[in-house]
C-alpha cells in the first residue's frame, strides 16, 4: 500500500487580553476542526469585557466594528530547521494541508486581509516587518513643539512563528485516514494579536453647552512596526491620527497600533526612563465657533494597557483656557497647553 505522511494546520485565534507564547502540538488521533465557534466566542467577550468600560454609543455601521474579527483567509510560508526557506501557502477558512518529508521544519502563519500593513522581509527570513505608510492627509499645526510623524493606522493582525517541529519517520507517530490512504498530523496553530485596539473616551465635565463638538484625536508614542519573527516591536516612535464621535459630554474614538515601541507586547515593556511620552491631542470645538486642542498625557495607561483597552479622559470644561484668536482649528491658547502642567483628571 502507497502510503505518505501529510500536515494539517488548524489556525486558531487566542484571546487578545490572554497574550502568551504561540501554541503548536499534536491533537492525538482524534480529527479537530477549525474552531470557528471559539474564535467567535472570544470576539464576543472581549467586547463584551471593554463595553462595561466604553460609555460611548458606537454605531458600528458608522464607524465599523469595534473589536476584533474573524479573519477569512491567512498565509504560511515554511522552512527548514536551518531557516531556509521551502515553501508558503494561502488558505481560505482555518486549515491547511500540506506535505513534508521527515525533518524538521519552522512554520509562520499571519492572516490576509490587511490593506494598510506594508511586509518587508529580510534576505535570509531572519525578519518580517510589519508596518503602514504615512498618513498623508492629516496637516498637524505649527504650534505644535515638533512635526509630528503620522502613520496609517494598521489593520487587525494576528500571527504565529513555530520552530522546531518533528515530522518523525514513525508511522506510530501519525493518525492513518483509510479513506485518503495517507497519514495525517495534525497541529494547533494558535495566533495572537499583532495589533491591539484602544478605545479612548473623554469626559466633559462641568461642559453646559460650552463644548458641542469634537474633531479627530491624535496619539503620539506608538511603535512604527512589528517584526513576526521575533515578535518584538521597533524602537522608532510614531503617532496615530483617527476620528470621533461626540455624544452630549462625551467624546470617543477607536485607535488601531502595534503597540508602544521596544517591547515584545505582553511579555515586556520599554524601558520606562527613555519611552517616548504618550500624548492624546484632544480637540475641542467651542459653542462659539472656535477650537482648542489639549494635549493629555496617558503614558500610564498605555503602559498598563500594553494589549489595548479603554483609555479615559476626563476634562473640567470650566478649567479650560477660554478660546481665543484666530480660528485655526489648533491655536486657541495652545501656549498655555505647550507647558503640558494642565489639570486635567485622567
Amino acid at each position: 500500500m502507497n502510503k505518505y505522511i501529510s500536515i494539517i494546520l488548524i489556525a486558531l485565534l487566542a484571546s487578545c487580553t490572554d497574550m502568551h507564547d504561540p501554541l503548536l502540538h499534536t491533537a492525538g488521533k482524534v480529527e479537530v476542526k477549525p474552531e470557528v465557534e471559539q474564535s467567535v466566542k472570544i470576539e464576543t467577550m472581549w467586547q463584551a469585557d471593554w463595553q462595561s468600560k466604553w460609555q460611548v454609543d458606537w454605531n458600528e455601521q458608522t464607524h465599523g466594528e469595534i473589536g476584533y474579527t474573524q479573519p477569512e483567509t491567512y498565509h504560511m510560508d515554511y522552512f527548514k530547521a536551518n531557516g531556509e526557506w521551502i515553501g508558503q501557502r494561502d488558505m481560505d477558512g482555518n486549515s491547511i494541508r500540506i506535505d513534508l518529508g521527515h525533518g524538521t521544519y519552522d512554520l509562520l502563519t499571519y492572516n490576509n486581509d490587511t490593506q494598510n500593513i506594508r511586509f518587508t522581509q529580510a534576505d535570509d527570513w531572519s525578519s518580517l516587518i510589519a508596518s503602514t505608510d504615512a498618513e498623508t492627509n492629516v496637516v498637524l499645526p505649527d504650534t505644535l513643539k515638533k512635526k509630528l510623524d503620522i502613520r496609517q493606522m494598521p489593520d487587525q493582525l494576528f500571527s504565529m512563528y513555530a520552530t522546531n517541529i518533528v515530522v518523525s519517520d514513525r508511522l506510530e507517530d501519525y493518525e492513518f485516514i483509510p479513506e485518503e490512504n495517507i497519514y495525517l498530523l495534525r497541529l494547533n496553530a494558535e495566533l495572537t494579536p499583532r495589533t491591539f485596539i484602544y478605545l479612548v473616551q473623554v469626559e466633559l465635565r462641568n461642559n453646559d453647552g460650552t463644548i458641542k463638538g469634537s474633531g479627530n484625536m491624535t496619539v503620539t508614542g506608538l511603535a512604527s512596526s512589528v517584526d513576526l519573527i521575533s515578535r518584538k516591536n521597533s524602537s522608532e516612535a510614531i503617532a496615530h491620527h483617527f476620528g470621533t464621535v461626540f455624544q452630549q459630554d462625551l467624546i470617543g474614538g477607536r485607535m488601531v497600533t502595534f503597540g508602544l515601541p521596544d517591547c515584545i507586547p505582553g511579555e515586556t515593556l520599554p524601558d520606562e526612563a527613555t519611552q517616548e511620552r504618550n500624548l492624546c491631542y484632544v480637540v475641542l470645538k467651542f459653542s462659539n465657533g472656535y477650537r482648542g486642542c489639549i494635549p493629555v498625557d496617558i503614558t500610564d495607561q498605555m503602559r498598563a494597557l500594553p494589549l489595548g483597552g479603554v483609555i479615559n479622559i476626563v476634562l473640567d470644561v470650566e478649567k479650560l483656557p477660554k478660546p481665543s484668536g484666530s480660528n485655526s482649528g489648533w491655536g486657541i491658547g495652545v501656549n498655555d497647553w505647550d507647558q503640558e502642567d494642565h489639570q486635567q483628571e485622567i
